[in-house]
């Protein structure tokens, strides 16, 4: 297939005129998001988040009705760009590498966008249907449906996925990749197995652990959507998992593999999920209270977690960049029985260290 490029116009909000566009395109939307006295804060939005990710220049954001936006860090309110517009899947992860945003389109479409003129958009690969997303490297790789992974290259040109898992498998709803491997959770008869396989394709799957501690039914909710949050992150030397359980756990695992039982990193936490590795720091989310998240961090090595930020707006409400933990922060209880008011939800960004011990 033909490498895809294209450019999206509009005649809304703050203008300006590009390139190769006919008419004025729509950069910023000055209003959307209202400004802060507060350092710690970078703005109010009138929209609940479900993920935030985070570059060494821009904060972004996914909203519950699958808009993604960004903002510059340093002068959030006066710099936002809106990069789709109801169009990205909700329940899979998007993800910013170079200058680009990478994400899945309810249309099944890989899409990337040039952070800085999102009148540049690429198309990657078409009819992918993902319950999970990892992007490492040169590649996207995704957990089918239809239990199947699939590879997109994050190169020019539209391709078709290369198929790396192509048995039917069951997958867990989240999937990791680093190093030479890709890692996700399988469900078995007994369980779920921590499973692995070469990106290059070059080996069969191989298991790490069986039976691990997860819990696929407890629902976790934002902006009145039901989701599910599983942690899984990668580093040198291990693969790290969260065990979701009221009394629960986050594990390790050496890459180098070799060994009978995982390690426990820190236990008990309440239900933990989502994680994220910065260098010699891990930090998680975990349950406070019934649907009242928060994010916790520590030393990987000796682990003694510290509350760095709370009133999150859903289990993936979160980034972590060389300074800071990133969070959309409500007051409101996310429990999906409760009518909900309009959504008021502050980006917030907090020290990386210190906090209150759990």
């Amino acid at each position: 297939m033909n490498e895809t490029w294209f450019r999206s116009c509009s005649g809304v909000g703050l203008l300006l005129l590009l390139t190769g566009c006919g008419k004025a395109v729509n950069l910023d939307h000055p209003g959307r998001l209202t400004p802060s006295s507060d350092p710690n804060v970078l703005g109010t939005l009138e929209e609940r988040v479900m993920q935030l990710q985070v570059d060494d220049e821009r904060l972004y954001w996914l909203t519950y009705l699958g808009t993604i936006r960004g903002c510059r860090k340093h002068s959030c309110a006066s710099s936002v760009i809106t990069y789709t517009e109801h169009g990205a899947n909700l329940f899979v992860d998007f993800g910013v590498q170079g200058r680009e945003l990478f994400y899945l389109a309810n249309s099944g479409d890989v899409l990337a966008v040039d952070v800085a003129d999102p009148t540049l958009t690429r198309t990657l690969a078409q009819g992918v249907q993902a319950s999970a997303v990892a992007i490492d490297g040169d590649n996207l790789y995704a957990a089918e449906n239809g239990g199947q992974i699939k590879v997109v290259a994050l190169a020019t040109k539209v391709g078709d996925p290369v198929v790396l898992i192509p048995t039917n498998r069951v997958f867990a709803p989240v999937i990791a990749a680093g190093g030479d491997y890709v890692y996700w959770f399988e469900e078995t008869d007994s369980g779920q197995d921590l499973t692995r396989a070469r990106k290059d394709g070059s080996t069969q799957p191989e298991t790490l652990v069986r039976d691990i501690g997860l819990d696929l039914d407890y629902p976790h909710t934002a902006g009145g959507s039901v989701t599910l949050s599983l942690g899984l992150a990668v580093d040198d030397a291990h693969v790290y998992w969260s065990e979701n359980l009221l009394a629960g756990t986050i594990k390790r695992y050496p890459i180098a593999a070799g060994v009978t039982e995982p390690e426990t990193v820190v236990a008990p936490i309440r239900l933990p999920m989502r994680l994220s590795l910065d260098g010699s720091s891990l930090y998680a989310v975990h349950e406070r209270d019934a649907y009242q998240y928060a994010v916790a961090g520590c030393q990987v090595d000796a682990c003694r977690p510290a509350e760095l930020a709370s009133e999150l707006d859903a289990t993936s409400a979160f980034a972590v960049d060389g300074d800071y933990v990133y969070t959309a922060a409500t007051a409101q209880n996310l429990d999906p029985d409760v009518a909900q008011p309009d959504p008021v939800t502050q980006l917030r960004r907090s020290a990386k260290l210190g906090g209150r011990p759990l």
